[in-house]
């Protein structure tokens, strides 16, 4: 049947399939860019929890600091030997 085919009729199957090809790759293109999107936002929204998140680390640190200070001052005025040990380190015995 396709020997029959004359060639006008042959270059409207070629256009055919050529036009399905471009919807299937509009189609995967959209898919793409709606995909991409969505990665994007996800991406600013973990930036964002993360900026929020060292933000309040830094807060605490410096409350924890400040709470450190006022420890060692208390100390030093009750004459407690006070050492600057690392949360790891075992503690000298009494």
């Amino acid at each position: 049947m396709c020997a029959t085919i004359g060639p006008v009729a042959n270059l409207g199957v070629k256009a055919f399939w050529h036009k399905h090809a471009d919807v299937r790759s509009d189609a995967i293109s959209s898919e793409l860019a709606i995909h991409t999107e969505r990665n994007t936002d996800e991406i600013k929204q973990l930036i964002a929890d993360n900026t929020a998140l060292k933000a309040a680390i830094k807060t605490n640190t410096g409350l924890l600091d400040e709470i450190h200070l006022h420890v060692a001052n208390i100390g030093l005025k009750f004459g407690a030997e006070i050492g600057n040990f690392p949360p790891s380190s075992e503690r000298p015995s009494t």
